[in-house]
């Protein structure tokens, strides 16, 4: 609304001058309105303007980038409307719990499909001497390596503690049931030929065995965290890890078949260490297989938040993973396999993490479970 005053306009109580002095006072103006914007779309984080309705008044050049939307489809809109999934679900409850007590609030929004966590932050900004309107400030900060950093260390410190016990209990226990061994060597050579010994000398044998293989498994797990790393392909240790599953899968009567897209992507690694947790998941997936089938191995580069990265996918067409397994299936001493451990996925995992890598579970929509082993690359910008 403006009026007249001694030949001059008067718009919200300033004076437009006139004239020369008006387009010099438009050319201000303009330019005062471009730098904003300008500054405005050099924040690289996504941020948005919410009026008191609810609808997004502003939002810069990182916000459209994000959505892979244009201005206009957002512009004006309510802000439930600005996108699906995350971070948007969580920028549009942040947005109205503010609007509705005018309090600052902070919250993390994870994207497990896309493994992405932003930072989500919400204030309240009072209206300037001249429009009046207050507004609240969205702002979304890509917080994906710090989050996987501090995942990575948390996993560190409670897997280097447990380690340090079980690898101390193991080596203790090695000892006792190495002479338990060999008094029941003493007694088979002694008494073997007996007749009321024989239904109990191979179960013992059998029970033995086992505590063997555990305590071989509990010092493998307790091993200190310590690699000879060098650059190379991923499938140099597939290659290996597969000779020498095959007897095993042979006796199973399945074939293994592996095919690699990620040569020109090399990944640091310690040969003998990923060899030997390729092995364990490969063993995994033949054991879990229906006969006369087959293991797929496939090594792919993947673009992730943080650069490219090579996945080593373990593919099995057996039953694949009870839903409520998947959670726990990298603790520690959980198995549903007869006489298995349940310490092979958690060395696996603790093997990838030691190579700054990662471990991941899932069950293929065409049935059977894939195992994914995640390694990044050397020079994760080019091939």
């Amino acid at each position: 609304m403006s009026t007249k005053k001694a030949g001059a306009e008067v718009v919200r109580g300033r004076r437009r001058p006139e004239g020369a002095a008006r387009k010099d006072w438009y050319r201000a103006l303009e330019r005062a309105a471009f730098e904003w914007r300008t500054t405005f779309d050099a924040i690289q984080s996504p941020l948005l303007l919410v009026g008191l309705d609810g609808r997004v008044q502003r939002l810069n050049r990182a916000t459209r980038d994000l959505l892979g939307r244009d201005y206009r489809e957002i512009l004006g809109r309510p802000v439930e409307a600005v996108g699906k999934g995350q971070p948007w679900a969580t920028v549009v409850a942040l947005a109205y719990r503010v609007l509705a007590s005018f309090e600052p609030e902070a919250c993390e929004a994870a994207d497990g499909e896309r493994q992405r966590t932003w930072e989500v932050e919400a204030s309240v900004a009072a209206g300037s001497s001249e429009d009046g309107e207050t507004k609240v400030i969205v702002q979304v900060r890509d917080i994906t390596k710090t989050a996987r950093l501090q995942e990575s260390l948390r996993r560190s410190e409670t897997m280097a503690a447990l380690g340090a016990v079980v690898g101390g209990v193991a080596h203790e226990v090695r000892n006792p049931l190495f002479g338990m061994s060999a008094v029941l060597d003493a007694f088979e050579s002694r008494f073997g030929d007996r007749p009321e010994h024989h239904p109990y000398l191979p179960m013992l044998r059998t029970e033995l065995g086992r505590m063997a293989e555990l305590m071989q498994a509990l010092l493998e797990y307790g091993k200190p965290a310590q690699f000879e790393l060098t650059s190379g392909r991923v499938s140099e240790a597939v290659a290996n890890a597969l000779e020498l599953c095959r007897p095993l899968a042979e006796s199973h009567g399945l074939s293994l078949v592996f095919h690699s897209e990620a040569d020109a992507y090399p990944v640091s690694f310690d040969l003998g260490r990923l060899t030997q947790a390729l092995k364990n998941v490969i063993e995994n997936a033949i054991q879990h297989s229906p006969a006369a089938g087959e293991v797929t191995v496939a090594a792919t580069p993947v673009t992730m938040a943080d650069g490219v990265w090579v996945r080593v996918s373990v593919r099995d067409h057996g039953p694949g993973f009870a839903p409520e397994d998947l959670p726990r299936a990298l603790e520690p001493f959980f198995s549903r396999r007869s006489g298995g451990t349940g310490l092979g996925l958690p060395i696996v995992s603790r093997v990838l993490e030691g190579h700054g890598g990662r471990l991941r579970l899932a069950n293929h929509p065409a049935g059977g479970s894939v195992v994914d082993l995640e390694l990044p690359c050397v020079h994760p910008s080019a091939p």
